[in-house]
């Protein structure tokens, strides 16, 4: 019933195996089936495809593809976490303490909350 979420758990199963380019080609199967406007509540394509970006050292479309997935769910620390780390790849400190204040402010994970407030003073330093 659901072909969007079938595809996007064999990406992401893709993922964690590490086989990035069958990652890429599954999950534009979401959005071949799914244009924009019909995946409106579903960031998790968008936030697969950033992880995978991140791996293959393409930074920049990997901050799109947050970006993305937070225009879906706003309030995901999962996907700030992410940008966050992104962004501190690409030496853009302030859009990364952005980001990890909102994962420090969450309390939605005790150790990311920990590690985010200590990028933050790092990076304030």
């Amino acid at each position: 019933a659901t072909p969007q979420k079938a595809y996007s758990n064999m990406g992401y199963a893709y993922y964690k195996k590490g086989e990035y380019i069958k990652v890429i080609d599954t999950i534009e199967q979401v959005f071949i089936r799914y244009p924009e406007g019909l995946l409106q509540h579903n960031y998790f394509p968008n936030y697969i495809l950033g992880l995978t970006y991140m791996k293959l050292g393409d930074i920049e479309v990997a901050i799109d593809e947050f970006k993305k997935a937070l225009s879906i769910t706003p309030e995901n620390i999962n996907v700030h976490w992410e940008l966050a780390n992104a962004y501190l790849r690409t030496g853009d400190n302030e859009k990364a303490v952005k980001h990890f204040k909102i994962v420090s402010e969450s309390n939605f994970d005790k150790e990311k909350t920990k590690k985010a407030l200590e990028y933050i003073k790092l990076l304030k330093e």
